[in-house]
């Protein structure tokens, strides 16, 4: 199963990358978890205010160093599941950012206040409930 969210996610990547290519020692993470929508609210509209009002935020303030990208679980298993998927320029990168699993560094901490008010907002629509991850190096 967990092949089918990998190679699921590796046609999203190559849909949404187009003027970005994969290169070696990029790193890709994949984060799978369940959404948790609000009363009234719909998948949908979840979707959408990730992609047009977080994402466009949360990668300029980025600078280039990690794009996130967003798929949504349409049948199956991870049918109302989300896939962030992160691509890092390299391990040095990420590791700026996240010295250690489920840490983030001073640098980002400050990234992630300037975007919070987005993320709060998000969080009246639904939240992500992170069930796994797994960041991949490109070889």
């Amino acid at each position: 199963m967990k092949r089918i969210v990998l190679m699921i996610a590796l046609m999203l990547i190559a849909g949404a990358i187009s003027s970005q290519t994969l290169r070696k020692g990029n790193l890709v993470g994949f984060h799978v978890g369940k959404v948790e929508l609000a009363e009234g609210v719909t998948m949908k509209q979840y979707q959408d205010f990730c992609l047009n009002k977080l994402l466009p935020a949360y990668n300029k303030e980025m600078g280039g160093d990690i794009v996130v990208y967003v798929g949504g679980g349409d049948r199956g298993v991870y049918e109302n599941f989300q896939s962030r998927i992160m691509v890092i320029k390299s391990v040095k990168v990420r590791n700026k950012y996240f010295p250690e699993a489920g840490q983030q560094s001073e640098l980002m901490k400050k990234k992630m206040a300037k975007i919070q008010p987005l993320i709060d907002e998000l969080e009246k629509l639904g939240t992500f409930k992170e069930d796994h991850y797994t960041d991949w190096v490109v070889n």
